[in-house]
Order: C-alpha cells, then sequence, then structure tokens
C-alpha cells in the first residue's frame, strides 16, 4: 500500500531544539547553530533539512548521551543533520573541513548559545589543498563511471548530475580563494580567470537534466566528457595555485 511521506513541520522542530537541548546539556552546550548549505544546482533536491553545529564545550559519552536523550524526544528528529564538535575539535578542524566551514559561514543563525563562526578562520592554503583533493578525487569516480557505464545512458546521466553538484561545491569554495601576485596584475586576472567554469558547459548540463524525453548515450557521453575535460583543467590550476602560494610562502623569485 503506498504510503504518503511524513511531511516535518520544521519551524516546529527548530523551536523544540532551543528548548530541549539548552535545558539537557546546560552549560556544556556553547553553542547550537543552524547553517543552510549552498544550492550549486537548480535539480538538487533540497528537503526539508535543518543543518546544525552542536558545540560543546567537553566531549565525552556522558555529554553525548545527554545529547542524544534530548534529540530522541522530539518529533520530526530525522530531518535533523548534526554535525557535533568540542571547542577544540572546531578549532581543529578548520584545516580539514575548510569547505564545509565557509558554507556554515556564508549563511547561519545562533539559535543559542555563542556566535563561534564569526571569527572562525580558514586558510587560503587549507581551502585550496582541499580543493584540489575533491577535484581530484572527482576525476577518479568520473573516469571509473565513464569507462564501467559508457553505453548506459541513464547511469552516466545520473553520474553526471551529481559530479556536478560536487563539483560546483567546489566553485563555491574556490570563489574564496586569494588570487593575487605581488605586482603583476596581468598574472593575477589571468589566473583569476581561470579558475572560472565553462557556463556554457553547466547550462548543457542543466538542459540534459531537464529533459523530458529520454537522452540518447551519444548526447550524455559527449556533455559527461566536456565535463570531465573541465575538471582536468580546473583541477590542473588549482594544482598551479598551489606552487604559486608555495613560492609566496618561500619568498622565492
Amino acid at each position: 500500500m503506498f504510503q504518503r511521506k511524513k511531511t516535518i513541520d520544521v519551524d516546529r522542530l527548530s523551536s523544540s531544539l532551543i528548548q530541549e537541548l539548552p535545558r539537557a546539556l546546560g552549560d556544556q552546550l556553547l553553542a547550537l547553530i543552524q547553517y543552510f548549505p549552498a544550492r550549486v544546482s537548480s535539480t538538487q533536491s533540497e528537503p526539508d533539512r535543518i543543518h546544525l553545529l552542536i558545540l560543546l564545550d567537553t566531549m565525552n559519552m556522558e555529554v553525548l548521551s545527554a545529547c542524544a536523550d534530548a534529540i530522541n524526544r522530539l518529533a520530526g528528529k530525522e530531518a535533523l543533520s548534526p554535525m557535533i564538535l568540542s571547542r577544540d575539535e572546531l578549532l581543529g578542524s578548520t584545516d580539514v573541513f575548510p569547505i564545509t566551514f565557509l558554507e556554515m559561514q556564508a549563511k547561519y543563525k545562533v539559535l543559542a548559545g555563542e556566535d563561534f563562526l564569526a571569527n572562525l578562520t580558514v586558510s587560503d592554503a587549507h581551502l585550496r589543498l582541499r580543493c584540489e583533493q575533491e577535484l581530484r578525487n572527482l576525476l577518479l569516480r568520473m573516469q571509473r563511471t565513464f569507462i564501467l557505464r559508457k553505453d548506459s545512458p541513464r547511469t552516466l546521466l545520473d553520474a553526471l548530475r551529481q559530479c556536478n553538484a560536487t563539483l560546483g561545491r567546489c566553485m563555491l569554495a574556490i570563489e574564496k580563494l586569494t588570487v593575487a601576485f605581488d605586482g603583476d596584475h596581468a598574472a593575477s586576472e589571468a589566473m583569476n580567470q581561470d579558475l572560472q567554469l565553462d557556463i556554457d558547459l553547466v547550462k548543457r548540463i542543466q538542459e540534459l537534466s531537464e529533459a523530458k524525453s529520454a537522452v540518447g548515450s551519444v548526447a550524455v557521453a559527449e556533455v559527461f566528457g566536456a565535463l570531465l575535460t573541465e575538471v582536468h583543467r580546473i583541477c590542473a590550476v588549482v594544482d598551479r595555485l598551489g606552487n604559486e602560494q608555495a613560492l609566496e610562502l618561500d619568498g622565492s623569485e
């Protein structure tokens, strides 16, 4: 029998969070922050979800159990997507989660406690390295998918959508990178231009994703190949930017 998907009252869930977590955790709760990850494509489904940063003073099983008990009392808890960190873990994680923290800082609101995101610093070097890692992982996935599923347009199109979303997330982060060369305006402009994504390709992916009828394997493979080439290009630019940053830090000519 068909079952209608349960509707989550997000506003009510937020209100319950604001009441329950401070009551359960007391001084151990330093901050309860709701953040809003950016949508990088209009084809991305965005179900009603509450993305949370729960910042604790102490990370131990007693505090985690109290947090778990409070959340499990909430109606609609399945709509929650929490990241739970101690203060020290937050400060020590900016080098490994720079993209995530930049997404948080772009749009958030403090539900309880202090604003620990406003002054959180993410270095360009850590951000660049993480972006390159994401891009190289994306290349490996795309190449593997193309080799194994080249003649399956439906599978390739699904992979194309997912890869485009991952690339879009990386590009939003790359925009935050400081690309400037000491005294060389032309070099700085050239590097910034190289970091721009092919807008026409993005439109082609959008058109394929929104097509009402089935799309042929040749058309999908062509666009998939174009995106693969573009990811290769962007990855090379981000890698080159790392070399420029190293020279700047080293002070070499």
